[in-house]
């Protein structure tokens, strides 16, 4: 059975608008509330898998993005050993 929570109407707004809302609870403990659907996206993000060629074309849009890889002084990490 799921715990319930009673969420005020700013906590409910953030929910629906942003998928999740951070708290702490009564000992400090920092914890991330999400909806179900944001859970199951971040599930399909994490775990599903990924084809070859949506995943090279993953690290292509990173590494041509300015404030990724592609940002100044990043080719740095290519000479690294």
């Amino acid at each position: 059975m799921a715990a319930r929570l009673p969420i005020d109407d700013n906590t409910r707004k953030q929910l629906l608008d942003t998928g999740e809302v951070r708290v702490v609870d009564a000992q400090g403990i920092p914890l991330v509330l999400m909806t179900v659907d944001a859970r199951q996206e971040l599930h399909r993000l994490v775990y599903d898998d990924l084809d070859e060629q949506v995943i090279m074309q993953l690290g292509a849009d990173q590494v041509a993005d300015p404030d990724d890889w592609g940002a100044p002084d990043m080719d740095v990490y290519d000479t690294m050993k």
